[in-house]
Formats: structure tokens, sequence, C-alpha cells
């Protein structure tokens, strides 16, 4: 499953280091633009979002962030993006 993990203001630095902690290189994470990033993981956003610690009891180091699940694209982007998602979408 792809993920899209958009962080708010604030500490994007710690959610992309979060991210390289936990979906290290580039065959299951994309940084797409600044504060954004694809993520290919099993599980829900739910999951992914408690395993980056935003939805831990006391994220104090990380700054507010949304996952999301996708279920289709579409679009114009750069070709080593559809290239990920193509490569790693279900």
């Amino acid at each position: 499953m792809i993920f899209v993990v958009i962080a708010g203001p604030g500490r994007e630095t710690v959610l992309a280091e979060r991210i390289h902690e936990f979906y290290g290189n580039k065959s299951i994470a994309l940084h797409a633009t600044p504060g954004q990033w694809f993520v290919a993981s099993n599980g829900t956003a739910e999951e992914v979002s408690t395993r980056l610690g935003i939805t831990a009891d006391k994220p104090d180091d990380i700054a507010p962030a949304i996952v999301l699940a996708v279920a289709g694209y579409w679009g114009r982007e750069a070709p080593n993006i559809w290239e990920w998602l193509a490569l790693h979408g279900d």
C-alpha cells in the first residue's frame, strides 16, 4: 500500500528523520516535495502514523502531520515519481 505523509508547519526535519529511520531507502520511501513523502508499507494509515510518532501518546518532537492511504493517482510529475508509484502500487 502507498501512503502520503504530509508534515504540518514546524518540525518537518524531525519527521524526515523518522521516515528515513523506519522507511529508509528509496525502495520504500520517496521524498516527493518539501514536507511530503510517499511511503510503501503494509498496514493502515493509522499504523504508519503511530510508527512515525505522529499519533504517539506524547508526540512532543513531531509537528502535526497527516497520513493518507492512496487509492489512485493521476496528474503530472517527474518520471521518477511515476516509476516509484508504479513499482509500489497495488
